[in-house]
C-alpha cells in the first residue's frame, strides 16, 4: 500500500504543473480580455468582426437594401439617406479593405439568416482584385470574420494552405494577429498615455450603430495633391486574379438565386485621383472585365460614378467621400435605384452616376467627432444588437 502511493506521489510530481497552468491561463486572457476587444484591434479588424456579427442578424430580414465592399461604399452611402429617398431600408455591410470573398461570405449569412433584399449595392475595387487572399501585398484580417467552413472554402479556392494555417492559428490565439495593437498598448501604458474608453476603434462602432453600418466622416479641410512624378508601367497589364473572379460570380449567381439586383458601384474619386487612375491604365482591363461580367449575369448593373463632378470639397482624402460627399452618393444611388434600366441589353445596364448636386441638409445625418463620443460609446453586445 504504501508502495503503491509513493507510486502515484511520484507520477503526479513530474507532471508539469507549471506549465498546465500557464497554459490555462494564457487560454483565459486570449478568451476573456484578447478576443473581440475592439480597443486593441486595428479599425480594419473591428469592421470585419462587426460585419460579421451583424450579418448573422435576424433582423436583416426586413432590410430590402444591403451594401457591401470596401471603405468606398463604408464611406460613401448612408441607408438612411436610401430610405428617406426610395421608402426601402437598408443597411450598410462593407468593410475597411473589403474584397470580392468577404463581400461573398458576408452576403451568404445575411441570406441564411433570413435577409431578403431585392437590391444589393457592392464595389469591388480594381485595384485589391489583382491581388490573392492571401497576397503579403495586403494583410487582410480574415480571421476575424470566416469561421472553419468558410476558411477551408477560401483556402481551398485559393490553393493556399499556408493561409488556412494562419487563420487558424488567429483565430485560436487572437493575441498573435493583435500584437502590434497589445505592444502599442502597453507602451501608451508604461508612458502614462492610457486612455481606457477612447480609443478610435471603440469609436467607431458607434459611429456604425446611428448610420445602420455606414461611416459618416466629419468635414475636414482636404489639400490637393499633385499626380506622382511617374506611373508604375505594370499598372497597365491589369488582370483580375482567379480566385477574386471566381468569387465575384459566386456573388452574383448568389444574389441571382435569391431574386436580387446587383448594382456594381464605381464611386467618384478626387480630380486627382481619377486623373492618375486613367494614365496608370489601369482602368480599361477593369473595364472589359465588367462588361464581360454585365453579358453574362442579367441581374447585374453597373453604376459608373468616375465622371459625376465630385470636386475636394466633398472628400476626407484622395477616395474617401466626407459627410456632404457621402449625402449626395447616396442621392445619387437612390436615384438610380429609383428607374431601373428597363432594357435588359448588357449596354443598357451600364449607367452613369447623376451628376454632384449639393446635399439636402434636411436629414438625421449627423458626424460626431472622435473625441467627443469616445467616452460614452460602447462596443455593441450580442444583446444590445438584437
Amino acid at each position: 500500500m504504501i508502495r503503491g502511493v509513493v507510486r502515484r506521489l511520484k507520477v503526479v510530481s513530474s507532471v508539469p504543473l507549471g506549465l498546465i497552468a500557464a497554459i490555462a491561463l494564457t487560454a483565459a486572457v486570449e478568451r476573456t480580455i484578447i478576443h473581440g476587444n475592439p480597443a486593441i484591434q486595428n479599425p480594419h479588424g473591428v469592421s470585419w468582426s462587426y460585419a460579421a456579427r451583424l450579418s448573422n442578424k435576424k433582423y436583416m430580414a426586413n432590410r430590402d437594401v444591403l451594401c457591401f465592399g470596401d471603405s468606398l461604399v463604408k464611406y460613401g452611402l448612408a441607408p438612411k439617406v436610401i430610405e428617406r429617398e426610395t421608402g426601402r431600408r437598408g443597411f450598410n455591410l462593407a468593410v475597411f479593405g473589403g474584397t470580392a470573398p468577404s463581400s461573398y461570405f458576408l452576403l451568404r449569412r445575411a441570406l441564411e439568416s433570413g435577409a431578403r433584399p431585392s437590391t444589393v449595392i457592392v464595389n469591388f475595387s480594381h485595384d485589391r482584385l489583382t491581388l490573392p487572399p492571401g497576397s503579403p501585398e495586403h494583410r487582410i484580417p480574415w480571421a476575424d470574420l470566416v469561421n472553419l467552413r468558410e476558411s477551408v472554402e477560401l483556402c481551398r479556392a485559393a490553393r493556399d494552405p499556408g493561409l488556412f494555417a494562419r487563420i487558424t492559428l488567429a483565430r485560436s490565439v487572437p493575441s498573435v494577429k493583435q500584437r502590434y495593437e497589445i505592444r502599442a498598448r502597453v507602451l501608451k501604458a508604461f508612458q502614462g498615455r492610457m486612455v481606457a474608453a477612447g480609443d478610435f476603434s471603440v469609436w467607431l462602432t458607434g459611429n456604425w450603430n446611428r448610420n445602420d453600418g455606414a461611416y459618416l466622416a466629419s468635414k475636414m479641410r482636404f489639400a490637393h495633391e499633385p499626380l506622382p512624378s511617374r506611373t508604375a508601367p505594370s499598372l497597365g497589364n491589369w488582370k483580375c486574379e482567379p480566385t477574386n473572379a471566381a468569387y465575384i460570380h459566386k456573388f452574383l449567381d448568389l444574389a441571382a438565386r435569391h431574386r436580387a439586383r446587383v448594382y456594381w458601384l464605381w464611386p467618384p474619386l478626387t480630380p486627382t485621383a481619377q486623373k492618375f487612375a486613367e494614365i496608370s491604365g489601369t482602368e480599361e482591363g477593369a473595364e472589359n472585365f465588367i462588361r464581360d461580367l454585365i453579358r453574362r449575369h442579367d441581374n447585374l448593373v453597373f453604376i459608373d460614378g468616375r465622371h459625376a463632378g465630385y470636386e475636394n470639397s466633398v472628400f476626407v482624402d484622395q477616395i474617401h467621400l466626407d459627410l456632404d460627399g457621402l449625402r449626395a452618393l447616396s442621392a445619387g444611388v437612390s436615384e438610380v435605384l429609383r428607374q431601373p434600366p428597363s432594357d435588359p441589353r448588357p449596354e443598357s445596364r451600364w449607367v452613369a452616376l447623376p451628376a454632384f448636386r449639393p446635399p439636402s441638409i434636411d436629414d438625421p445625418l449627423k458626424a460626431d467627432r472622435p473625441s467627443s463620443l469616445a467616452r460614452r460609446t460602447r462596443f455593441p453586445s450580442q444583446k444590445s444588437q438584437r
